[in-house]
């Protein structure tokens, strides 16, 4: 506990912490389903919900995450009195894809992930809620959550942006960013039936800790590149022309 009375997980006995309580408060109180998007997407969920809460958080997360990641984070928001909910965005985690190649990250258009996630809230979050509703999102999941309170407004008591993602800035000029984009969907559009990497992309593969840029916990970073070995069907690599051009 903090001075504040906040039950946090602490990283000393994280592990411990995963095995004793976690795990356990996953099989216990979390409900998984799942509905299907624009297109016959299956977009997979996850909600709880304590018996004495009386606020609620929605988590939307970054490029290649899965709610499964959210664990640590879902169990600290339930013990502190806060009913959670948490979806995959399509094209990852354990939500439905839209390539062959399950690896590819792909979206042609932003607007999907923003229904899904109206869709998740009418359907899912409205009818569990318990108080106020903060929006937590981070990185890509920023952009999927700013444009969501674009066209509802008055949907969140208030917002936290981690780390958001509000644009794409390129290692190159911008007008040779956008013509290599172009040559890469031109590429695509001469395969009909398939999408392929944008340039230098490739499959899901873990980095060492010591090149990560995700975190300095190294006990977390484990334990998250343990997740995607132990389940490979959330695993995501790259991204295709199709979703740059999109973000």
């Amino acid at each position: 506990m903090t001075e504040h009375n906040w039950y946090l997980c602490t990283e000393s006995r994280l592990e411990q912490q995963f095995s004793d309580y976690i795990a356990p408060f996953w099989q216990e109180h979390v409900t998984l389903g799942s509905f299907q998007g624009n297109g016959d997407i299956r977009v997979s969920y996850a909600y709880c919900v304590p018996e004495q809460a009386n606020q609620s958080v929605l988590i939307s997360s970054g490029r290649i995450e899965s709610l499964l990641k959210y664990k640590e984070v879902i169990y600290e928001l339930y013990r502190n009195g806060f009913a959670v909910f948490v979806l995959d965005h399509r094209g990852q985690g354990l939500s439905g894809r839209m390539t062959v190649n399950p690896h590819q990250g792909y979206i042609d258009d932003f607007q999907h992930y923003v229904d899904d996630m109206c869709h998740f809230i009418d359907e899912i979050v409205t009818p569990h809620q318990r108080g106020p509703l903060t929006l937590l999102c981070h990185s890509m999941g920023s952009a999927i959550g700013a444009l969501t309170i674009l066209q509802r407004p008055t949907q969140f008591n208030r917002v936290v942006f981690g780390s958001p993602m509000f644009g794409i800035r390129p290692a190159l000029p911008e007008w040779l960013a956008k013509a290599l984009i172009g040559l890469n969907l031109c590429a695509n559009w001469l395969l009909p039936g398939s999408s392929g990497y944008f340039f230098g992309q490739r499959d899901y593969h873990a980095d060492d800790f010591t090149v990560n840029r995700l975190t300095g916990s190294k006990i977390r970073y484990q334990l998250f590149r343990n997740l995607y070995a132990e389940q490979p069907e959330i695993q995501l690599g790259g991204v295709t022309p199709q979703w740059l051009a999109a973000a």
